[in-house]
């Protein structure tokens, strides 16, 4: 048997190279029933009262930890933030699991589950993509505000290294702080603004406006156009990056039959 305090150090070890963000120094038993079982992330594991202190097997912990590291996640195809996003969603279970509101999900399914998730609009990248004679990159985000766009920028960034050209498609809506939106990218990347579709969509010549500060900036009303001419922008092989309002992400997927989120 050995103490929390190991346990930790334990979970420690057998998740130093998970991609999963992980607090296992924050491990606590508090109060459950005599011989109970707690969850760490979704494992679950048996806990043992032995002299007033709890008590677990090595094997178990090690186990759990070795389990929680092999769960299945492409950082490739997601932001940083997602992992983040992650380590909620399994926290969440595991509290649900530990009140009884759920019944722990058994760790083939979480394992499919996680596998299969994807995110229409959330850092969707398609590589290569097609669009008439064109041939390159494509990657569309919902990033709808300032601290979007801030968010999914080292990830944008990344991605631009794979590319000799990198060129943004932006629209949103009027009441948005457009000046501050792509603060977060390079001011020298060339940025098509057009419509989104939307009573309240912002203008793309008072777009331009507030976005004089950048380098090089185009107009173009209608979004199949704002598209193509960012692929001229790039050239062959180039990433164009369409940013902003959900209306404007679903009319480039739908340019570019994509199936529906």
């Amino acid at each position: 048997m050995i103490t929390q305090k190991l346990a930790m150090r334990f979970l420690v070890d057998e998740t130093t190279n998970c991609s999963i963000p992980l607090a296992p120094q924050r491990f606590r038993v508090q109060r459950f029933s005599e011989h109970d079982f707690v969850h760490f992330g979704h494992v679950r594991v048996r806990a043992y009262k032995h002299a007033n202190r709890w008590r677990f097997h090595e094997p178990d912990v090690r186990k759990a930890g070795r389990t929680i590291a092999a769960l299945p996640w492409d950082p490739d195809d997601r932001g940083e933030h997602q992992h983040h996003n992650l380590a909620l969603a399994v926290a969440g279970i595991d509290a649900l699991a530990e009140r009884g509101s759920i019944r722990a999900i058994p760790e083939e399914a979480l394992r499919s589950g996680l596998a299969a998730t994807r995110w229409p609009g959330r850092l969707e990248l398609l590589a290569p993509a097609h669009l008439d004679s064109w041939t390159g990159r494509l990657l569309l985000d919902i990033a709808a505000n300032h601290q979007g766009a801030a968010t999914v920028a080292p990830e944008i960034l990344r991605q631009s290294r794979a590319a000799e050209r990198t060129a943004l498609v932006f629209g949103t809506l009027q009441y948005k702080n457009v000046a501050t939106m792509l603060e977060p990218l390079p001011a020298d990347w060339p940025v098509v603004l057009t419509r989104v579709g939307h009573p309240n969509e912002a203008a793309p010549i008072a777009m331009r406006t507030a976005l004089a500060s950048r380098r090089e900036l185009h107009v173009r009303q209608e979004t199949a156009d704002a598209v193509r001419h960012a692929t001229e922008l790039v050239g062959t092989g180039g990433l164009v990056t369409v940013l902003g309002n959900p209306l404007l992400i679903g009319r480039v997927r739908e340019l570019f039959q994509l199936p529906p989120g």
